[in-house]
């Protein structure tokens, strides 16, 4: 496996969990009656070996969710495989400076593709 393609994975990994986690906990600091964790779905084509179910997730060093999940997709026209994993992220472990929850103003859709811009990457760590 490409060292360069397995970090690309791992930081895509990275920036999703991110991106789920700030979106969950600006939906939850917004008085929402949703629940207070939010699944993000990942795709690896790399091998996600030693990955498990209620691993858990962090940003910067700090938990903020864990795996839900782990599948292989298979293409029945290609028989090409990834693996994908869903993870849940708690909104309530962002806040801002004044110890608020964010409340972005944005859908999570936006606002996980303003964080990918940012450099925001998903990764698998051992």
């Amino acid at each position: 496996m490409d060292t360069n393609k397995k970090a690309l994975l791992i930081g895509i990994f990275i920036v999703l969990i991110t991106a789920i986690f700030i979106i969950s906990v600006g939906v939850l600091g917004s008085g929402s009656f949703f629940t207070n964790k939010v699944k993000y779905i990942m795709y690896f084509n790399d091998s996600v070996k030693g990955l498990k179910k209620g691993a858990k997730v962090a940003f910067k060093g700090v938990t903020v969710g864990e795996v839900h999940e782990i599948n292989i997709i298979l293409n029945q026209a290609s028989f090409e495989a990834v693996n994908q994993v869903v993870v849940q992220i708690d909104r309530n472990r962002l806040k801002s400076y004044d110890d608020k929850l964010f409340d972005f103003g944005y859908g999570v859709k936006k606002m996980t593709q303003k964080l990918i811009k940012k450099g925001l990457k998903a990764q698998l760590q051992n």
